[in-house]
C-alpha cells in the first residue's frame, strides 16, 4: 500500500495553527507580567502609603473646635466672595489641642458682615476711613474683637475709623471682589481715608489654587487668570473653572506621603507671582474709582519672603507698599498664638502702632 502525503495546502494549515498558538501563547505570558507587575506596584504603594499612615496619625495632634461658630453657621456661602461671615452675629470659637485650650475667642460681625471693630470714645468721631484686607491675620483669628490689627490701628491713629473686611482663608482675589460690589461705598461713613491689605506668602498659593489649599477650603474661592492680553479674567471659582486639574489635586492630595512631607502643586513661579500682583493692581484702581483722594496700601506681614518678587510689579504699577518682612520674627513666642501660627495681640499692636506712624502723614490736603 501507497502512503498518502499530506497536501502543501494542509501544511500551511498546521503551520499557521502552530503560529497563532505561538503568538497568543506569548500575549498571554505579557499580560500575565504586566499584571504581575501592576499587582506588585499596587502592593507596594498600600504598603507604602499604610506606613506614611501610621506615621501620619502617629504624630498627628487631635485638633478640635468647640463653641458655636459652627452649629450656628457663621460661614454663608457667597457668588463673589466664595464665602463671608453672616451679618450681626456673635459667635464663641475654641480650639483645643490633645485636651488643651489654644485659644477661646468671641467674634462679633456688624450688619454687612465684617468683624466688628470697637471704635474708642473720643470727643468727636473720625474724619477717615481705614479699610483692612486680608486673611485671618487681618481677621483675627483666636483673639477677640479688641484684639486685632483695625482695633490696634483705630487706638493708633483716632482720626480713623476702622473697619474690618478680613476672613479666614481670605486671599487678595477677595479684596477684588469686595471692591467690585457697588454698594461697598455705601457700608463707609466717611469720604476719605485708606486702604490697608495684609500680605503673606501663602496668598499666592491662594490666589493660584494650589493643590493643599484647594482640597481643604479653597475650591469655592473666586479663580482668576491672565489671558494672552495681559487682561485678568475671572472664571467662576476653582472648582467649576478646572474640573480636570481638580480631580489630579483631590487623589494626590489623598496621598499619606503627600501629607507626610506637606507636598503642594504648582512649584511657584513668576508667573503667579505676576498674577498676585496684577490681582492686587486692578484692586488698587477700583478702591482709586470708588474713593477718590484715598489711598490703598499692600503691607507685607513680617517673615515674608516673597516680598521681594511682588514689589517690583507694584512699583511698576505705582502701587503703594509698605515692607514690614523684617520687623519682627513672628516665629518668636510673643508675637504667635502659644500653639498656633496666629498673631498674638502683641504682634498686632506692634504693627498697628509703626502703620500709624509711617501712614500719619496721609491725606496732608484733606
Amino acid at each position: 500500500m501507497s502512503a498518502t502525503m499530506p497536501s502543501p495546502a494542509s501544511g500551511r494549515c498546521a503551520r499557521g495553527r502552530l503560529g497563532t498558538c505561538f503568538l497568543g501563547t506569548r500575549m498571554l505570558r505579557t499580560l500575565l507580567a504586566a499584571g504581575v507587575v501592576v499587582a506588585v506596584t499596587l502592593i507596594l504603594i498600600g504598603a507604602v502609603e499604610t506606613c506614611f499612615y501610621c506615621l501620619n496619625h502617629g504624630h498627628q495632634q487631635d485638633i478640635v473646635m468647640e463653641g458655636d461658630i459652627l452649629k450656628r453657621n457663621f460661614f454663608m456661602r457667597n457668588d463673589a466672595l466664595g464665602y463671608k461671615p453672616q451679618p450681626s452675629m456673635r459667635v464663641s470659637s475654641i480650639r483645643k489641642a490633645n485636651g488643651a485650650t489654644i485659644y477661646s475667642a468671641v467674634y462679633t460681625t456688624d450688619a454687612h458682615g465684617r468683624r466688628l471693630t470697637p471704635q474708642p470714645r473720643l470727643s468727636e468721631p473720625p474724619k477717615r476711613f481705614a479699610l483692612f484686607f486680608g486673611c485671618s491675620y487681618t481677621f483675627g483669628e483666636g483673639l477677640n474683637d479688641n484684639e486685632t490689627l483695625p482695633l490696634f490701628f483705630s487706638r493708633s491713629a483716632p482720626l480713623y475709623r476702622a473697619y474690618n473686611y478680613g476672613l479666614s482663608g481670605y486671599g487678595p482675589q477677595q479684596m477684588l471682589e469686595h471692591l467690585k460690589r457697588q454698594a461697598m461705598a455705601e457700608e463707609i461713613s466717611e469720604q476719605h481715608g485708606i486702604g490697608v491689605y495684609t500680605f503673606m506668602d501663602h496668598h499666592v498659593k491662594r490666589v493660584i489654587g494650589a493643590m493643599r489649599s484647594y482640597s481643604l477650603w479653597a475650591d469655592i474661592m473666586p479663580y482668576y487668570y491672565l489671558n494672552g492680553q495681559n487682561s485678568l479674567i475671572r472664571n467662576g471659582c476653582f472648582k467649576t473653572g478646572r474640573p480636570v486639574l481638580n480631580r489630579l489635586y483631590w487623589l494626590l492630595n489623598k496621598s499619606q506621603v503627600v501629607q507626610y512631607f506637606n507636598l503642594d502643586l504648582p512649584r511657584i513661579n513668576e508667573n503667579h507671582f505676576k498674577l498676585t500682583a496684577r490681582i492686587l493692581e486692578e484692586s488698587a484702581v477700583l478702591f482709586n474709582k470708588k474713593f477718590p483722594g484715598s489711598q490703598l496700601y499692600i503691607l507685607f506681614y513680617p517673615g515674608s519672603r516673597w516680598s521681594t518678587r511682588i514689589k517690583p510689579y507694584l512699583e511698576r504699577a505705582g502701587i503703594k507698599s509698605i515692607d514690614y518682612s523684617q520687623l519682627f520674627d513672628p516665629q518668636q513666642p510673643e508675637y504667635h498664638i502659644a500653639g498656633d501660627i496666629h498673631p498674638s495681640p502683641q504682634a498686632l499692636s506692634v504693627l498697628a502702632e509703626k502703620l500709624s506712624a509711617d501712614i500719619a502723614f496721609f491725606p496732608k490736603s484733606k
